[in-house]
């Protein structure tokens, strides 16, 4: 069976969950014709990675350097785990360029180019937990006229120097200021100069591996920056306002300019957020795959950042189908929060997954937010839903406020507000 993933309606693609929208649409667009008269940006192709594995060690192979405050000098740990890789499975043959990313703090393992013969010694050593081939995935261009720059005027511009609150913030119980708390934005990079927006670059880090993307998180594809924007556009009289406006948003790049990725990508940022964030803040993960795909090394990277404290916030995904069958929609765990998309009359949005794993619905149709080269962008999808409970994970707890009306499961998903 093909497996595609995506950025999220947007639908997410990753992994950002597929077909997401990237034109100007009424935010009470929800009826049996939305299906048509929202255009979804197709994935045009996805494919196992050849030769390229994840591979999942039990819990204590490794040792991580971790300093007097608990902290980690991150690159000089991802060195030492690659030495500790190469020196602890010297018998496989791993060449000096073989490992490519090392893991050692959301999970133990690593991601390597392998030969059949490599493969095979690994499945059969008892300090392997598992492993899966790395997935890579490709999104097709975004259709619509796109976004426009601040004070233009045009679809999805600023259209003035006033601030705006978009509804979707409104609907979740409006802004509210949050101090001493990040926001880890996992997705396409994030506008690192955006006036609209409080980035932290320091922390901020690329995990695509080549090309023009691999040297900076800076976001080429505009996805991130929406999605950092809904959490945290900053409260400045222009513009938009996010929900906690402020908050530092760190932009963690594991799609490139195209929207194409990888899951090794993915499980790096989840072990960098895992060394780096403190318990309380949030991260985003507006990504997913656009067909029934689940990666248990994704999956349990997710769970144990969540163990440590740090609130996630997952996008169910785009597909008008049961979010058990994608990963990582269908972890549960109470640090961990699916999230499904309503539209401004509550009414359940006909992309949006749903089923048992989801724990609340969010404004995910019509959504302004920021975008890259400093401008703003109304685009529809589970990615634009799960940032509003990113957002609210920030300020506090999340409480449901009403229920999506026409929830296809037949148990209404709580509506995320304050």
């Amino acid at each position: 069976m093909k497996k595609l993933l995506a950025v999220l309606i947007i639908a997410a693609g990753f992994f950002s969950c597929s077909d997401e929208t990237f034109e100007t649409v009424s935010p009470d667009v929800e009826s049996k014709q939305e299906a048509q008269e929202i255009r979804l940006s197709k994935i045009e192709s996805s494919s196992k990675i050849p030769g390229q594995y994840i591979v999942v060690l039990k819990k204590g192979t490794l040792n991580t350097l971790i300093n007097a405050d608990g902290k980690s000098n991150f690159r000089i740990a991802k060195q030492d785990l690659t030495s500790q890789i190469k020196a602890n499975f010297r018998r496989v043959g791993l060449g000096e360029n073989d490992v490519l990313n090392a893991y050692g703090f959301a999970l133990e393992g690593f991601t390597a180019k392998l030969s059949h013969s490599q493969l095979e010694k690994l499945k059969n050593d008892p300090r392997v937990e598992r492993i899966e081939q790395d997935e890579m995935v490709t999104l097709g261009p975004p259709p619509g006229k796109g976004p426009n720059k601040p004070g233009d005027g045009g679809d999805g511009g600023g259209g003035s120097s006033s601030q705006e609150t978009p509804w979707g913030i409104t609907r979740v119980g409006g802004a509210q200021a949050v101090s001493g708390k990040k926001a880890w934005i996992i997705d396409s990079g994030i506008d690192l100069n955006h006036p609209d927006l409080n980035v932290d670059t320091a922390m901020s880090e690329t995990f695509v591996t080549s090309g023009k993307d691999s040297r900076s998180a800076d976001d080429g594809n505009g996805h991130g920056t929406h999605v950092a924007g809904t959490v945290a556009a900053i409260d400045n009289n222009q513009g938009v306002i996010g929900v906690a406006p402020g908050a530092p948003v760190v932009a963690l790049k594991v799609l490139d300019s195209r929207g194409s990725g990888s899951f090794s990508w993915t499980i790096a940022a989840l072990d960098y957020v895992a060394a780096n964030a403190n318990p309380g803040d949030a991260v985003n993960m507006s990504l997913g795959p656009s067909s029934r795909y689940t990666d248990n090394a994704v999956d349990d990277a997710v769970r144990n950042v969540a163990n440590l404290g740090i609130l996630i916030a997952k996008a169910a995904g785009n597909e008008s189908d049961d979010c058990s069958y994608y990963s990582p929609a269908r972890v549960n765990h109470p640090n961990a929060l699916t999230v499904s998309a309503i539209n401004s009359s509550d009414v359940f949005a006909s992309f949006s997954n749903y089923g048992s794993p989801v724990d609340y619905a969010a404004p995910g149709v019509a959504v302004k937010s920021t975008w890259k080269g400093g401008g703003y962008n109304t685009i529809s999808g589970t990615s634009m839903a799960s940032p509003h409970v990113c957002g609210l994970l920030l300020v506090g707890n999340v409480h449901g406020d009403g229920f999506a009306i026409n929830d296809p499961d037949g148990n209404a998903d709580p509506i995320a507000s304050h």
